[in-house]
């Protein structure tokens, strides 16, 4: 698998998990903290690989 395909399956996968899962409208503290990680966590992974390609990283979507 390149670089390009693990971003493109990344960003694919987290796009169904954010289709599928509340975050900031997500009633259970805990729940919605443990998102709110997650969606900070794979927003740094996908700026690294972004990077590493030489892309730039938008700034909002």
């Amino acid at each position: 698998m390149t670089i390009c395909n693990y971003g493109f399956q990344l960003a694919s996968l987290f796009n169904q998990f954010y289709a599928a899962c509340p975050v900031i409208t997500e009633e259970d503290p805990d729940k919605r903290s443990f998102r709110l990680w997650l969606t900070a966590e794979y927003t740094k992974h996908l700026a690294d690989i972004l990077y590493i390609l030489g892309l730039p990283t938008p700034t909002e979507m």
